[in-house]
């Protein structure tokens, strides 16, 4: 079965040495269900180095091509035709890709590696020098699980942790000391929060951030 599916995708890039999408399908399956160890090689550079003739950064930038047009195919249109036209956008995460193609296919220019390159390095400047704050974002899904966490420990802590061992509380009493800035960072992103909608939705949260307490402080009284 495996070795059935390694030469049907050595078939496929043996035929599509110029298709880099098809070309870097089939290598990343190869790479990622580790098929390459059927032909007798230890890792996926050697294979590709003795049974393609291809440099193993070379077979990654035709992988990552495929993955960026992958990416990119439900918005529609035109995509890139080849690895140089890609090779740009590589360099952003999956969601920037997207917008800054939408933004690219919208200049009208025309579809070269050169215009690509020069677009992406100006669009992330751009965006860069226009930071935009997004502190306000914040679905109910998540703020239902920051009530629920907060209850969960105001019950825990007024319950001196009855309902759970000394080991196990003196665990979590560890886990938030050594992470209180984590915690901290979260008050400070729902401080932030100025839609009103949400502040009326979840007043005791948010009378509770304004009182400036965070899971910092007096986290070594919690367990007595």
């Amino acid at each position: 079965m495996h070795q059935e599916r390694l030469n049907y995708l050595e078939t496929i890039i043996a035929g599509k040495q110029r298709n880099f999408y098809e070309l870097g399908k089939a290598l990343n399956e190869i790479k990622q269900t580790r098929l390459y160890r059927l032909a007798l090689y230890d890792n996926f550079g050697a294979y590709v180095k003795a049974r393609w003739d291809m440099g193993r950064s070379q077979a990654y930038r035709v992988i990552n091509a495929y993955q960026v047009v992958n990416n990119l195919s439900p918005i529609g249109g035109r995509l890139p035709v080849n690895e140089s036209q890609v090779r740009p956008l590589a360099k952003l995460t999956p969601l920037e890709q997207r917008a800054a193609w939408k933004r690219f296919l919208a200049t009208g220019e025309e579809l070269t590696a050169l215009n690509i390159k020069t677009f992406v390095c100006s669009d992330d400047r751009s965006h860069k020098n226009n930071f935009v704050n997004l502190t306000d974002l914040i679905s109910d899904a998540y703020m239902d699980a920051v009530s629920t966490m907060i209850e969960q420990i105001r019950i825990a802590q007024h319950d001196r942790w009855q309902k759970t061992s000394r080991q196990a509380a003196l665990l979590w009493n560890q886990v938030i000391s050594t992470r209180a800035n984590v915690f901290q960072h979260l008050f400070d992103v729902i401080r932030n929060i100025q839609r009103v909608n949400t502040i009326l939705k979840y007043p005791k949260i948010y009378a509770w951030v304004l009182t400036g307490e965070n899971f910092g402080k007096g986290a070594g009284q919690w367990i007595t």
